[in-house]
């Protein structure tokens, strides 16, 4: 079997979708047979010298003119990647995101990866016309996929709900952190990462965004609340905050820094700016709490890095994370910051109740892995080419 991988991604291992594509082709490499093949097709901007080299797996450019418009640019892509592909003689097709150009008939299968169905739910993702006509032209291609793959049963359900597919063919398979978050890290390296950030002693931790449904809004609230009722530790985001003028009127992002001052809190808060994937298991392993108030996840990565490295989570009890953090004593409600404060000041308050979650995370976050991924995504090729 020759399996292609669409690979727009691929170079983009700082995004969600490219850690997606990286894990899972290297993981595949290890599975298929000698009579199996990879080839991974990446559009001409990739770097073909920071290219990982992998059994079984060869990388094709797809040839297309660099525009401006990102939109128009992937539209090219796509476009090239279909004849392409054919050309190469793949059986199969993986695109690891709800790819737009396979609304006709192909020679070879297409399995799609959607990971959610944010910008159905909420339009302000939509953005510009010609991304929502990108838009409006993917989810008129994707019951043309002969199998779609989700994250999570709640995914699995919204996209029956938003684009009518049909459940049977949407396959759950759930996704894992990198392995760089499972690693051991020494005290000389913990102590670098933390004089380097200049991080305090003892933080509360959140990463993820600050586009409006990441509601940290509500994390910042709930802090302030428990500032006045003695929680000292400081409050550490994560990213940086510096949205255009356009994103704030649009509502996309939510202003914290003036929320943060509205709060009196700016001063007992530090924005830490990008943060390498090779410094953050230190980062969340340093913080004595990691909270994640999303309102909306198709999976939610963040909060399965934190246990991974150990650290005490609370999280959300909406959408998709449920199925990461089943435990309903981790979970709150996302609209109430008062909850929120209180459950952060009963875990801050007692050392033994931290160190049995982490130990309880750490056991939770095993049974996710890129090995169990890959064999439930190879078994899933197999069945769809038979």
């Amino acid at each position: 079997m020759h399996i292609g991988i669409n690979g727009w991604f691929y170079s983009k291992p700082y995004t969600g979708i490219g850690q997606y594509t990286v894990n899972l082709v290297a993981e595949l490499s290890t599975l298929i047979t000698e009579k199996d093949s990879i080839t991974v097709f990446l559009d001409s901007n990739n770097s073909a010298t920071n290219l990982p080299l992998l059994p079984n797996v060869e990388y094709c450019v797809v040839k297309k003119k660099n525009r401006a418009n990102d939109v128009v640019d992937v539209l090219e892509f796509e476009f090239e990647l279909k004849k392409k592909a054919a050309e190469l003689h793949v059986n199969l097709l993986h695109s690891p995101y709800l790819c737009s150009t396979f609304l006709h008939g192909n020679s070879f299968k297409h399995i799609v990866t959607i990971h959610d169905v944010i910008p159905m739910i909420y339009t302000k993702y939509r953005g510009s016309c010609l991304r929502r006509i990108h838009m409006w032209y993917s989810e008129l291609c994707i019951n043309k996929a002969d199998f779609i793959i989700t994250d999570s049963v709640y995914s699995q359900s919204d996209i029956h709900k938003y684009l009518g597919t049909d459940r049977s063919r949407v396959k759950v398979i759930h996704i894992a952190s990198d392995r760089v978050f499972e690693k051991d890290i020494d005290k000389s390296k913990l102590d670098k990462i933390k004089h380097q950030y200049a991080l305090p002693d003892e933080y509360i931790f959140y990463i993820g965004g600050f586009d409006f449904r990441k509601n940290v809004k509500v994390l910042l609230e709930a802090y302030a609340e428990s500032r006045k009722n003695g929680v000292k530790e400081l409050l550490v985001l994560g990213g940086s905050f510096n949205p255009s003028m356009k994103q704030l009127n649009r509502g996309l992002v939510e202003n914290i820094t003036q929320i943060a001052m509205d709060l009196n809190i700016q001063d007992v808060i530090r924005i830490l700016g990008p943060i390498p994937q090779e410094d953050l298991p230190s980062i969340y392993r340093l913080a004595r709490l990691f909270v994640y108030p999303s309102l909306y996840e198709g999976f939610g990565l963040p909060p399965l890095e934190a246990m991974s490295c150990g650290t005490p989570v609370l999280a959300s009890n909406c959408s998709s994370i449920p199925e990461i953090i089943d435990r309903d004593d981790l979970l709150f409600d996302p609209h109430d910051a008062k909850k929120l404060s209180n459950k952060m000041r009963w875990l801050l308050a007692d050392d033994e109740l931290r160190r049995s979650i982490s130990a309880w995370g750490l056991k939770k976050a095993n049974t996710f892995s890129w090995p169990s991924t890959a064999k439930q995504t190879f078994a899933l090729y197999k069945s769809v080419c038979t």
